[in-house]
């Protein structure tokens, strides 16, 4: 035992020597030697990376735990910063050129309907300028006939026939149109059908020339569309046909104005301006029942408002118009005069 209680104390003797004399060295070289251990360690002197993990440089602990992590912006936030802001730079061009071009389209719109109207006014203005133009014509016309002193005629009291209720060219041709469309659909083909329809439209047709009375051609045309049995209308004795009462008594009654309007130049100007007017004011549907109710095909608008206005004045004048008692050449046409049967 005393044997190996040497050894073991020379051999912990060594082994403590020899460990301390390691200690003992690098104790000197760290403390004696100026820290010759921690110098001979690299120092992380390079500055953080901008993308990845944070490093603050220093040794003891992961970089993922880095307590200067919390306190730097990441990439991601800058780039969705910036996105946004160029976002908001392009939605407000798109939204600047957008309210541009909306101010350009309504200055166009704008500039379109002014000219519109002006084109109208300017069309307004030629045509009643036209109508003005006719109607200054037919009245210069007409103080040219009223020169020539009219040739008085005498004739007869039994010859003198007055028709209150005159029709329009336009509504003969229509009457004469629907009794011969009648005639052409009606299912009765009699033989006295056929024939009073055939003297009533020769009645028509011959008015002017034959002078007939207006109770036997309304009292025909009533039959005609009341398909009803003919009768046959004979006049009664000591009265002419168709002749109205003009005499009262013993002597003679002038008969009563048949022209509706002033008859008067002024007057007439006026009646034509203010229908041209109303009429330029209608719309096209409204133009056209009123052209179709004259028995024409409709045409353009200016033609129907030209041809509507001519027909409503002929028929509020149709008095002032008629000269034909009144001239010359008018007499000879029609073989009257002094001397004429």
């Amino acid at each position: 035992m005393a044997g190996m209680v040497p050894g073991m104390a020379a051999q912990g003797a060594a082994g403590g020597g020899a460990h301390m004399g390691v200690q003992g060295a690098l104790g000197s070289g760290m403390f004696g030697g100026g820290f010759g251990v921690q110098s001979a360690l690299p120092h992380n002197s390079l500055p953080a990376s901008p993308y990845g993990a944070v490093t603050c440089g220093k040794a003891g602990h992961y970089a993922r735990n880095c307590w200067q992590a919390a306190n730097r912006q990441r990439p991601e936030e800058e780039n969705t910063e910036v996105r946004e802001l160029l976002q908001r730079i392009s939605k407000r061009e798109k939204e600047e050129e957008d309210r541009k071009r909306k101010e350009v389209e309504e200055t166009k719109k704008k500039e379109e309907e002014e000219r519109r109207e002006s084109e109208k006014l300017r069309e307004e203005q030629a045509r009643e300028a036209k109508l003005e133009a006719t109607i200054v014509r037919i009245l210069q016309q007409r103080k040219e006939s009223q020169l020539v002193p009219p040739v008085p005629l005498i004739a007869p009291a039994s010859h003198v026939v007055f028709d209150p209720k005159k029709r329009s060219p336009r509504s003969k041709a229509q009457m004469l149109q629907d009794i011969r469309s009648y005639i052409a659909e009606s299912e009765d083909e009699s033989e006295e059908v056929r024939e009073e329809a055939e003297k009533l439209v020769e009645a028509l047709e011959s008015r002017k020339n034959s002078r007939k009375g207006t109770s036997s051609v309304l009292a025909t045309a009533s039959w005609a569309g009341k398909k009803v049995t003919p009768k046959k209308i004979t006049p009664r004795k000591g009265k002419a046909p168709g002749r109205a009462n003009l005499t009262k008594g013993d002597g003679f009654e002038t008969p009563t104005k048949m022209s509706v309007a002033e008859c008067s130049g002024d007057s007439m100007i006026e009646f034509a301006l203010t229908q041209t007017k109303v009429l330029s004011g209608m719309k096209v549907n409204e133009i056209r029942k009123i052209y179709d109710q004259e028995g024409f095909d409709y045409a353009k608008k200016d033609i129907t408002i030209h041809e509507i206005v001519r027909c409503r004045t002929r028929l509020a004048y149709e008095g002032f118009f008629e000269l034909k008692s009144g001239t010359p050449s008018s007499q000879k046409a029609q073989g009257g005069g002094l001397g004429s049967p």
